[in-house]
Order: structure tokens, then sequence, then C-alpha cells
């Protein structure tokens, strides 16, 4: 059984880009382990959002996923 949270947009693709430099996490938690970081202005597909949390395409984790907080994206087209 999956631990994971309902997302809202989940799943349908979308497109967002980073606001500032942001942390890349293995699980919605701010003390989940950290993936990497990635550059203001980077673009990446979503796939949903999880509370504060927002899981998208990374292809740095052993899964391909990652998760941002939601307010250093924004929807792009």
């Amino acid at each position: 059984r999956s631990e994971e949270p309902q997302g809202i947009r989940d799943g349908s693709e979308y497109a967002v880009q980073t606001t500032d430099v942001v942390n890349v996490r293995a699980i919605a938690d701010p003390n989940g382990k950290l993936l990497g970081k990635l550059t203001e202005g980077v673009k990446l597909t979503a796939y949903g959002t999880y509370g504060e949390w927002t899981k998208i395409s990374y292809s740095g984790s052993e899964n391909g996923v990652g998760f941002i907080k939601t307010e250093l994206l924004k929807t792009v087209e």
C-alpha cells in the first residue's frame, strides 16, 4: 500500500519552472533525503501536488521523481 498522499493534480503532467535555487527531496518532507539542488529557471515536468510539495520528474533519484516545495515553483506553458 502506498504511503503517498493523494495529489491535488495527480495523474496529469504539467510544466513548472523553479523561481529560486531549490532543494529536491526524496519525499514530500523538509527532513527527507536531499537528492540535489536546482538553480532558478529550470523547467520540469510535475505530476501533482502533495500538501505543500510538488512531485516532479528528477533523473537524480532511484525512482525518477523528487519533491520540491510548491511555493518555489510556477506553472509554465
